[in-house]
């Protein structure tokens, strides 16, 4: 059976709610040491789905959303979180120690350093982001020499870094309903370029990097939107930026390699192939760029008003 552009996009179109962004509403947990053990809080944000609890191991005392354990306990696990919930763990520091999910809702307090949950959060959030994932796919097909794209990934990331690192440091975006509604943006405006998976007209480099630099900036003040609802203290905000932003560049790496890795093999079968490769990319991106743009639309005037 073959499957055209015309059936991709009708699948997309009926399937637009396994997309996501950077939007996480997380809950958390405060861990506090002290001589005799740790005091752990969960703190749960309100319209979350199914009861949340914690369990804590032998040696743990629960007393409603606050978690005595002794020091002798190994750690602790959290019951009832469902698909798409997440939960951050943090030190009294207000330093990022873990994040837990429905796939992995068991936290040991012999856990790595704070420092590599950072990263991998980073790595994680890049790779389960769908509007960035599609605006780097875009580009990809955007720009296709080497140094080209060397050019623009650079400079995206170093834009996303600059906004990144000012929300760090105390800068808090206008609105965060506007800026996602941007972000959707931009993937519709790159996939009209682009459209039907074509080679397009590419600026000069100097006028690529401050393009897609720009770009940057408005997708890291959404990165820069995931500390914010971190809720950690300013400090903490500051120790886990390092570690975020290497993982956030790990899983661009990726993504590009990748997508270097799907091009060089489907290439190799027939040019045709290639070209349809192009064509699927764009359609099913483009397609959940629109979506995301009306949807965020709506959602962002209503919020207004």
């Amino acid at each position: 059976m073959r499957f055209g552009p015309k059936v991709v996009l009708l699948w997309v179109l009926c399937h637009p709610a396994t997309s996501f962004s950077h939007k996480l509403d997380p809950a958390r947990i405060d861990l506090v040491s002290q001589d005799s053990g740790v005091i752990g809080t969960l703190h749960v944000p309100q319209g979350w789905e199914g009861s949340l609890a914690l369990n804590g191991d032998t040696g743990c005392a629960l007393e409603g959303a606050t978690m005595r354990c002794m020091r002798n306990a190994s750690g602790f696990q959290l019951v009832g979180l469902q698909a798409g919930q997440q939960v951050f763990v943090f030190d009294a520091r207000g330093d990022l120690l873990a994040s837990l999910s429905s796939r992995e809702s068991t936290y040991r307090f012999s856990e790595p350093p704070a420092w590599l949950s950072s990263v991998w959060l980073g790595v994680v959030h890049v790779l389960v982001g769908w509007d960035h994932v599609a605006f780097l796919l875009l580009l990809l097909l955007w720009v296709q020499t080497f140094s080209d794209r060397l050019v623009a990934i650079s400079a995206f990331t170093l834009g996303h870094s600059i906004t990144l690192c000012a929300v760090a440091f105390g800068f808090t975006p206008w609105s965060s309903g506007a800026t996602e509604l941007l972000i959707a943006l931009s993937v519709v405006l790159l996939a009209a370029e682009t459209w039907g998976g074509l080679p397009a007209k590419v600026p000069s480099k100097m006028s690529l990097a401050m393009l897609v630099g720009g770009v940057g900036l408005i997708h890291g003040l959404g990165f820069g939107g995931v500390l914010l609802e971190l809720g950690s203290t300013r400090e903490g905000a500051l120790r886990t930026l390092l570690g975020f932003n290497v993982g956030i560049e790990f899983g661009q790496l990726a993504l590009c390699i990748g997508w270097l890795g799907a091009e060089y093999a489907v290439g190799s079968m027939s040019t045709n192939a290639s070209s349809i490769l192009r064509r699927v990319v764009n359609i099913c991106a483009g397609s959940f760029g629109a979506f995301w743009t009306l949807d965020r639309a709506i959602g962002w005037v209503s919020g207004i008003s």
